[in-house]
């Protein structure tokens, strides 16, 4: 489940990021300098926010939650940026806080559901699916963008990729043991 939410959850963030810039300019309005400045929320509000979700997750510990709570900041962003004309900046920054949260509880929850002389393995194949994700929806993307002339679609594909992570961490809730719902362990465990 883990891994699934990865592949689903990175798709939904990293090719926005990628392609936000052209959309916020085409779609919204904002000159060519602004689109990459707004587009820079994502990323400057993880950066602001992550070392706090991963402090949490250390301290209480709640994995699967953080997880569904981050995939609900993007779900809602992803649509609204889709399917309105709004102001697209608080929906920049909601991708950003869901970018911070879901890694902050994903990352440390693999040496807790694989052995750890497998660790290595586990990040390794991890991080090759995701690129697997990574690969494929700008594919999509494009084709979308190319097949309708906007960004409805890709938006909703992107809102419908995280739906799926979604339903990933539910089921990774429903199935942990109470391992990834504990504190990270400490050095004296």
């Amino acid at each position: 489940f883990v891994t699934a939410l990865c592949v689903t959850f990175y798709s939904a963030v990293i090719p926005f990021i990628a392609f936000a810039s052209k959309m916020i300019h085409e779609k919204f309005g904002y000159s060519k300098e602004a689109a990459p400045r707004i587009v820079s929320i994502v990323t400057l509000s993880s950066m602001v926010t992550a070392p706090f979700f991963g402090y949490f997750v250390d301290r209480f510990g709640q994995r699967p939650n953080i997880m569904i709570l981050g995939s609900c900041f993007l779900i809602p962003a992803h649509i609204i940026l889709g399917l309105s004309h709004a102001n697209p900046i608080p929906f920049v920054a909601m991708i950003g806080v869901g970018f911070a949260l879901v890694p902050s509880a994903l990352w440390p929850s693999v040496p807790l559901v694989v052995r750890h002389s497998f660790a290595g393995t586990a990040f390794g194949l991890l991080t090759s699916l995701q690129n697997c994700g990574l690969t494929l929806v700008p594919l999509l993307l494009g084709i979308l963008k190319a097949k309708t002339g906007n960004y409805t679609a890709g938006q909703l594909l992107m809102a419908g990729l995280v739906v799926v992570g979604l339903a990933f961490a539910f089921l990774l809730r429903a199935y942990d043991d109470g391992t990834l719902s504990k504190p990270s362990p400490t050095q004296e465990e």
